[in-house]
């Protein structure tokens, strides 16, 4: 119905109307109106003369319950419908039946159209006519009678706020029904309304927010996977936001915009059009690829929020989106969020998946070994783009094949406590990941076994296996020999030679301790160590055979004593040919050929030591010595 400016007055008020009782003897003012509703006896003697009178009294029943003697005027508060009677001394009683209704206020819209105008539509079905007051100083503009579209429109001189008042009246009735009013303000234009933010609260509604103003009637159109072939879906007032439902946003983006109608012109002021999008999941093997179908005009950032983060945000329009940086077995849920340049948001629903990784992990081929008392393989899976959910160590024996042989439970180093440098063991490491992907066949692990033997001059040879179980093998050996106490007493860099001859002089350490140590031709990787070898060297014993205390013959030799290396502790003994012993001494002092300040005759003796070594070895020698004197 197009509405134009005008008053209509139809059906005018019968403000003087009586009405009269069923056998014609009294009349009323009213029998009909809106509670409280007063009804006025306003002539009782239509066919008598005198009656109803103090003389001649009347009894009046309004309700039909309660009756009293000239009793004129009468209010009634509840709705209902009441027969009014009058009972005469002469000529018995007389009725009117009296309508009293509910008095109901009648629900309105006011819309605001350009150049100060108003129209006016009730919402109500309760009245025969309605009464529009625009300026609610009790004068009618307009009166209407029911219809389904009442309605009545009116133009003010001005902006100024107003009180708009409609009321409802049946014919024939009291115009006593209260009416409803609300301020009104009235505009010179209609402001352009904007949607301000479309979401997806379930798969099959749209909630649509625009920046609504009081009383102005819009009109929400929206169009199916284009911007352009748009239908009314809504008309709107006095909200900000409304839902649309019954859609199917899994297979369909829908564009929106709305108007600020002027039901006055029947013109239409539009929004700037705003679009849902049809968003596709697909999950593969490392990658969350969304699919994004919308109308790209006037978008200024797509925003892709990830559930667990981290989000995204691209510049202009997106149609595809590939996320790689994933975890397998993780569900990941996504929702799109397009900006347009007025500032409006647009919200995807959201979906989600389960990423899965199909792809076999690297293999363990940079493992470090270090034997002490064992042997412990050093590796590094914590750091794994995907974490291994299981390890599993496979062993070697002198050259056999591999076997199973543990399960490792850390993610950096496995130790075998049964390793031996006898077993001439090797291993390999392989793993699953916790997508259930098993890893590439890991190198082959091999520690270092050192050996070292020692001559009866107590040169030492030092030789060792080559390290394998890195990827990029070996750079060097470094030899390294420590004394008892763990010092450092000399590091050779033997690049990558494997044996060693250690003939250096060392008159302080009879014990000496040998390891190698391997070094990564790939920075990065911790260096590999062998097993350390002890090697405890024969102490020295060295004696003259002959002496002379007086210095005869060619003997140099005035004491007999002996010259050791190595040794901690010593007791020296010295016997004459018959077994009696002649010389003792714990301090390793010399003997001069006297027993209890006797000389000893010049002959063959036999002496015994007892000797303690620094590697707390103890150990007996024995020999001959020969005393010469002159004759």
């Amino acid at each position: 119905m197009a509405w134009g400016y005008g008053l209509l007055l139809c059906i005018p008020y019968l403000s003087g109307a009586q009405y009269i009782s069923r056998l014609g003897r009294f009349q009323v003012d009213q029998r009909k109106g809106c509670a409280p509703f007063t009804v006025t006896i306003t002539n009782a003697n239509l066919v008598t003369t005198n009656q109803c009178t103090g003389a001649n009294p009347c009894l009046m029943n309004f309700t039909g319950t309660n009756q009293q003697q000239n009793l004129f005027t009468f209010t009634y508060t509840t709705p209902g419908t009441y027969t009014l009677s009058v009972l005469y001394q002469n000529i018995g009683s007389d009725d009117i039946q009296i309508t009293v209704d509910q008095n109901i206020q009648p629900s309105f819209e006011m819309y605001s159209c350009a150049n100060r105008g108003v129209a006016v539509r009730v919402f109500d079905s309760n009245y025969d006519q309605y009464v529009f007051d625009f300026n609610n100083d009790g004068v009618a503009e307009s009166i209407q009678p029911f219809s389904n579209n009442i309605s009545a429109q009116f133009a003010y001189a001005s902006t100024t706020p107003a009180t708009i008042a409609v009321r409802g009246r049946d014919v024939n009735s009291a115009d006593n029904c209260t009416a409803r009013t609300q301020a009104f303000t009235p505009l010179t234009t209609l402001p352009a309304p904007n949607i301000t933010s479309l979401a997806a609260p379930t798969s099959s509604s749209l909630k649509v927010d625009f920046n609504g103003q009081p009383n102005i009637q819009y009109r929400l159109e929206i169009s199916t996977n284009n911007n352009t072939n748009f239908q009314l879906a809504q008309t709107l007032t006095n909200v900000n936001t409304t839902t649309i439902n019954n859609l199917r946003l899994d297979d369909n983006f829908h564009c929106f915009r709305i108007s600020a109608y002027n039901p006055c012109t029947n013109a239409n002021t539009f929004s700037t059009i705003v679009c849902s999008q049809n968003v596709d999941l697909v999950v593969e093997s490392g990658l969350n690829r969304l699919t994004i179908a919308t109308a790209p005009t006037n978008i200024t950032q797509t925003q892709i929020i990830r559930t667990p983060s981290p989000s995204t945000n691209l510049p202009g329009a997106q149609s595809v989106y590939q996320d790689t940086d994933i975890t397998c077995n993780r569900e990941y849920c996504y929702q799109v969020i397009m900006v347009y340049s007025t500032g409006a948001t647009s919200t995807s629903l959201k979906k989600c998946g389960l990423s899965f990784i199909n792809t076999s992990p690297p293999a363990v081929d940079n493992v470090s070994s270090l034997v002490d008392k064992g042997v412990e393989l050093r590796y590094n899976l914590a750091n794994a783009n995907n974490p291994p959910k299981e390890i599993t160590v496979f062993r070697s024996t002198r050259g056999s094949g591999f076997s199973f042989f543990a399960k490792a439970d850390q993610v950096t180093s496995f130790v075998d406590e049964t390793y031996t440098t006898d077993a001439n063991l090797c291993y390999k490491i392989n793993y699953e990941d916790n997508c259930g992907n098993r890893s590439l066949d890991g190198a082959t692990i091999c520690p270092i076994r050192l050996l070292a033997d020692r001559d009866r001059q107590n040169a030492v040879t030092v030789r060792w296996t080559r390290f394998t179980g890195w990827k990029q093998g070996v750079a060097g050996y470094v030899l390294e020999k420590f004394n008892d106490q763990g010092a450092l007493i000399q590091s050779v860099n033997m690049n990558t030679d494997t044996t060693y001859f250690d003939n250096m002089p060392d008159f302080n350490n009879q014990i000496v301790v040998y390891r190698v140590r391997a070094t990564a031709a790939q920075t990065g990787v911790v260096a590999s160590v062998s097993n350390t070898v002890r090697i405890v060297k024969e102490i020295s014993v060295s004696f003259p055979t002959a002496f002379s205390p007086d210095r005869s013959g060619p003997v140099e030799n005035e004491t007999f004593r002996l010259t050791t290396q190595f040794v901690q502790k010593m007791s020296l003994s010295v016997f004459d040919r018959w077994g009696a012993l002649v010389f003792t001494t714990e301090k390793n002092e010399p003997w001069d050929g006297t027993s209890g300040g006797r000389a000893m005759p010049p002959e063959s003796y036999i002496w015994k030591a007892q000797i303690t070594d620094l590697a707390g070895q103890t150990t007996t020698r024995t020999g001959t010595l020969v005393l010469i004197r002159r004759k």
